[in-house]
Parts: C-alpha cells; sequence; structure tokens
C-alpha cells in the first residue's frame, strides 16, 4: 500500500494500514506532518471531536490549538514507530499490469494499493479582477501579529475570513474592513458569526456586506457596495475566498472529474 499525504486523514490511514499489517510507503509532500493544519494562522482554535486512532487508543481533545494538535500528532506516531517520507511529490499514478505505479519527485513507487489522502486543499481560489497579483494582495494569512500596525483589508465570508478577520484586529482594533459578497456570514460557525457581531458592536473592525471588489491599487482596493463605489486604503488585503479542489492528480492520472458550482459544470 502507497498512502500519499501526512495530515489528518494519512496519519490515520497508515496507523490502520500498521494494525492491518500492510507492507506500507508513507510519503508527503511538504516537509512537515499536518497538511492544512501546519498552515494554520498561528493562535487559532482548532475545533475536534473524539476520536479512535488505531493503536493509540480515545482522542478526546474538542477545542485546542495547531501547535497542540501536532504535538499529538508526533507523540503517536513515535509511540507507534513509524513516520511518513517527507518532501516527496506526486505527479502522478498509473497502471503497470496488476499495480500502480507512482511518478514521484524520489523516483517510480510501485504498489498494489494507492491511498490518495491529499485533503480538499488546493490553489487559493482568486477574483480575477485587476491588481490581484500586486504584492500587497495576499491568499494566505500565517501570523495575525505580523500586520500590527498596518491597514488591513479581508475579502471573504467563510470562517476561514471571519477567524483571519477577528484576529488581525485583535492586534490593532479599528484599522480592519472586512469585505463579503453576500448580505449575511451564513457560511461561517455560529460561533464565529457571534464573535464578529460582538467585534463589530465594539468597534474593532468595519464590515461591509453585498461588497463587491472592482480592483486592486498599490494603496488599497476599490470596492462598489450598496452605498457606492469605495476606496479601501489598505497595507495589505487577504483575499480568503476559498480553494479550488486538487484534482489535477486524478487528472493526470486519466480519472475523469466533474466538479459543480450552482449550475456550472467544470470538467478535467
Amino acid at each position: 500500500l502507497l498512502v500519499i499525504g501526512a495530515g489528518p486523514a494519512g496519519i490515520a490511514a497508515a496507523l490502520a494500514a500498521r494494525r492491518a499489517g500492510l507492507r506500507t510507503r508513507w510519503i508527503e509532500k511538504e516537509t512537515s506532518i499536518g497538511g492544512a493544519v501546519r498552515s494554520y494562522p498561528r493562535g487559532k482554535v482548532v475545533m475536534t471531536a473524539p476520536v479512535e486512532l488505531p493503536l493509540y487508543g480515545r482522542v478526546h481533545l474538542r477545542r485546542t490549538t495547531k501547535p497542540a494538535l501536532i504535538e499529538l500528532w508526533n507523540d503517536v506516531l513515535g509511540q507507534v514507530g513509524i513516520a511518513p517520507e517527507l518532501g516527496i511529490a506526486v505527479t502522478s499514478v498509473v497502471p503497470d499490469g496488476d499495480h500502480l505505479v507512482a511518478r514521484t519527485t524520489a523516483g517510480d513507487i510501485r504498489a498494489r494499493r494507492v491511498l490518495l489522502a491529499t485533503g480538499r486543499r488546493g490553489r487559493p481560489r482568486r477574483l480575477g479582477v485587476e491588481g490581484e497579483e500586486l504584492p500587497h494582495v495576499e491568499h494566505h494569512l500565517a501570523d495575525p501579529t505580523e500586520h500590527a500596525g498596518q491597514r488591513i483589508v479581508v475579502v471573504g465570508g467563510g470562517d476561514v475570513a471571519v477567524e483571519a478577520a477577528l484576529a488581525l484586529a485583535e492586534h490593532d482594533p479599528g484599522s480592519l474592513v472586512l469585505c463579503h459578497r453576500g448580505a449575511r456570514f451564513d457560511r461561517a460557525k455560529p460561533e464565529n458569526q457571534a464573535r464578529l457581531a460582538a467585534a463589530e458592536r465594539a468597534g474593532a473592525l468595519e464590515v461591509v456586506c453585498e461588497a463587491q471588489v472592482e480592483r486592486f491599487a498599490p494603496t488599497g482596493a476599490r470596492i462598489v457596495a450598496p452605498g457606492g463605489a469605495r476606496d479601501l486604503g489598505a497595507d495589505r488585503v487577504f483575499v480568503l475566498i476559498g480553494s479550488d479542489l486538487p484534482t489535477e492528480l486524478l487528472a493526470s492520472s486519466g480519472v475523469r472529474v466533474q466538479t459543480h458550482f450552482g449550475d456550472r459544470e467544470v470538467r478535467a
């Protein structure tokens, strides 16, 4: 068995394979385990549910932090005595008789079965408007403390955007604007909606709903909202509107993929 990916799903798969006595290779393209969790902003609260990890037992964490969760996974793998081969990326998986061959940056790997545990995190979605390639426009937030004292605009309406805006506003209240194209933040968790409403009432940030970004400029962003066009001055803009599913590996391996967004169909 070849397991590809060392996020939560890949870790659980590798543990289950060891418990089943399978001959297994386990690879991860990054240089550390954790998958999407590793990229969470510093200080982000991670919500989990109780889970039974093979060969380890019951884990009861419900509300924790990124470092604590990754430390737990490292402890589990250390106790069991397994670890992924890091820094190996897969470009395609092709059939070869009764086996499969994974083409990787470390050479070909033959396996009877391949388990893709690559997660849903793909390329960040883009707005596709003028100026999005400017250096102050980013699609990922690593450490909110790095941006203290800056004027910030956050674009998005899901949990990632809301949590990023709240974390940034903690370090510099009153200098952040959160722009959302919808009328409500109904894609965010109820807890995040309540925190956002409280922060807005306290003046920690400004929320602009039904807002479309028209373009970006070196000094900020121009939006169109119900009140008309408005120029927002910003030292940094974070466009956090989700990611496109990482289907390239499937497509390169000859797997037909259909992804539906409303009434729009995208085929690979």
